[in-house]
């Protein structure tokens, strides 16, 4: 379901994946989950999810940021249980990953809860 693409997004299955993101975090949390979503390379789908929402947040501001924290706690999850359950990430993903964090860290002056967040990470 990670890799099914509308006509519209040329850049990979974005849309599917914001729709799929609560059920992927919730399913993260357990670590048969996480075995799961890194088996098929869910998340680095997740990870390039989250670097594209936090670039089109910080061009529409106000939007709704439920996406992004789902997306968030979903990396989150899944690096919590790395010991048990290895993260492959290429370098690539992982710098883009954290030069997303580190703008919207930046961006956002007014709410504490995204600078934790990103710490975690």
């Amino acid at each position: 379901m990670l890799s099914i693409e509308g006509e519209d997004e040329p850049r990979g299955p974005f849309y599917s994946v914001c729709y799929l993101l609560p059920m992927l975090c919730q399913m993260t949390v357990e670590i048969e989950g996480c075995k799961a979503l890194i088996s098929c390379g869910g998340h680095n789908t997740v990870v390039d999810c989250l670097v594209r929402l936090i670039r089109q947040h910080n061009r529409y501001m106000g939007e709704d940021n439920g996406c992004i924290y789902f997306a968030w706690d979903t990396i989150l999850n899944l690096l919590s249980n790395k010991e048990l359950v290895p993260v492959p990430m290429d370098d690539l993903t992982a710098v883009n990953l954290l030069k997303a964090l580190a703008y919207r860290t930046e961006s956002t002056h007014d709410d504490p809860s995204i600078v934790i967040m990103a710490s975690r990470i």
